[in-house]
């Protein structure tokens, strides 16, 4: 199994968005944090299902990256979302 760092903010109308440095494009939202979280193992899922794998990125690389530390200053925190890898 390996984990992919998410990117979540809540929003001013108190929904909360995910997106995934790694994999762009992959954002989701919605207006209970667990559901949201539940949401994106889900959607890591069926990403990898049409995609081939990736290695995801280190908190370092992530939490160093520009754009990720403008969201820090706008409250984002870093989740870990879990996948697990097919071994057909």
């Amino acid at each position: 199994m390996s984990y992919f760092i998410a990117v979540v903010q809540e929003n001013e109308d108190n929904t909360f968005c995910l997106h995934f440095p790694d994999i762009e494009g992959l954002s989701l939202s919605s207006s209970n944090m667990l559901t949201l979280l539940k949401d994106a193992t889900d959607a890591l899922a069926d990403y990898f299902e049409n995609n081939e794998a990736l290695e995801p990125s280190s908190l370092s690389r992530i939490s160093g990256d520009e754009k990720v530390k403008e969201h820090f200053t706008e409250g984002a925190t870093l989740n870990l979302i879990p996948h697990r890898e097919n071994k057909e």
